[in-house]
Formats: C-alpha cells, sequence, structure tokens
C-alpha cells in the first residue's frame, strides 16, 4: 500500500440551488463519499468548503479504509541505524552531512523539511557519539592493549618476553604488528 497522494483525490461538486450542495470525494478512482457542502456567503459569491478542507477529508477516510497510508519519515539505512559501528570512522559523519545538503537543496516541501530536521538530528546525535567514543577510547584499554597488559603481568622481564618466540606468539595472537 502507498502513501496518500493529493493527486489521486478528485472533487466533483455537485450543486442543487444557490445554497445547497454536494461533494463526491474518490481517491485513486474508487469512490469514497459524498457530502453536503454548507454553502455560504462569502464575499458577495456563494461557496462552499474549500478544496484544502475537502482534502484533509479524502486523506482521513483514503487512511481510515486502508486505500493508503500516512506518509513516514524517512527511514535510516543499516549503517545510520547501527550508530555505534558507524561512529568509529567518519564515513557516517560524511553520510549524515551528504543526507543533510541533499535536504538543504531541494525545493521547499513539508516532506523536505521533515527530512532536513530528521538528518540534522541524526548529524547532532553522530557527533555527540562521536566526541564520546573519542573520549571512551582514552579510557578503556583496547582488546589488543588489555592482552599486552596481562602478558606482561604474565612474564616478567628478563624471562623469555622479548625472544624471537616470544614475538612469533605475539604475531599469531595479534598482539604486535608484524
Amino acid at each position: 500500500m502507498k502513501s496518500f497522494e493529493a493527486s489521486k483525490v478528485v472533487i466533483t461538486r455537485k450543486r442543487f440551488s444557490a445554497t445547497q450542495g454536494e461533494v463526491l470525494i474518490e481517491y485513486n478512482g474508487i469512490r469514497i463519499e459524498q457530502y453536503g457542502d454548507k454553502i455560504e456567503l462569502r464575499d458577495g459569491e456563494w461557496a462552499g468548503y474549500d478544496d484544502d478542507f475537502w482534502m484533509e477529508v479524502a486523506k482521513r477516510e483514503a487512511i481510515a479504509r486502508g486505500l493508503a497510508t500516512e506518509p513516514t519519515p524517512p527511514v535510516p539505512t543499516k549503517a545510520a541505524a547501527n550508530v555505534r559501528d558507524g561512529v568509529k570512522c567518519d564515513g557516517l559523519r560524511a553520510r549524515v552531512k551528504r543526507e543533510v545538503f541533499a535536504a538543504a537543496v531541494e525545493p521547499r516541501s513539508p516532506e523536505r523539511d521533515a527530512s532536513l530536521a530528521y538528518w540534522q538530528q541524526r548529524q547532532r546525535s553522530a557527533e555527540r557519539l562521536y566526541y564520546r567514543l573519542g573520549q571512551y577510547k582514552v579510557r578503556v584499554p583496547t582488546r589488543n592493549q588489555r592482552g599486552a597488559a596481562k602478558h606482561e603481568d604474565r612474564y616478567p622481564v628478563g624471562v623469555w618476553t622479548d625472544s624471537p618466540e616470544h614475538r612469533a606468539e605475539q604475531r599469531q595472537m595479534g598482539l604486535s604488528a608484524l
């Protein structure tokens, strides 16, 4: 089911006289309902409710009858959803900046404003997590750092700790670079 599109709404006005009328609303070729129109004298002319009023009625009824769904905000991609892993590199920050820019250069519309607000919020969250991760790195040692610390406790200096065998073992365990 697709989200509601205003271009698929057909509003047909039926005037029986100057003060009486009805409006037939259709969505995507399917009749929704025929409503009584309240016709009043405005600025010297007899007029009923405007199209904006009937568009809201059509939207409400199309969603209620299952002909359309409520428009949804943009869904973050898998990379954006997994912020903790993505923040470790600048890739996520660059992606969010691209999305903010793409939303900012589009013509003004309610969808564009919602998208821009969403991606700007993501940008603020990513920046916060990025800087927190920097602080986190300082406080919590990596697995390699922990392994090296345990190793130093286990094997005091003077044993075989700096022998070729020991260096080969460290390389196999991934505790040292080459």
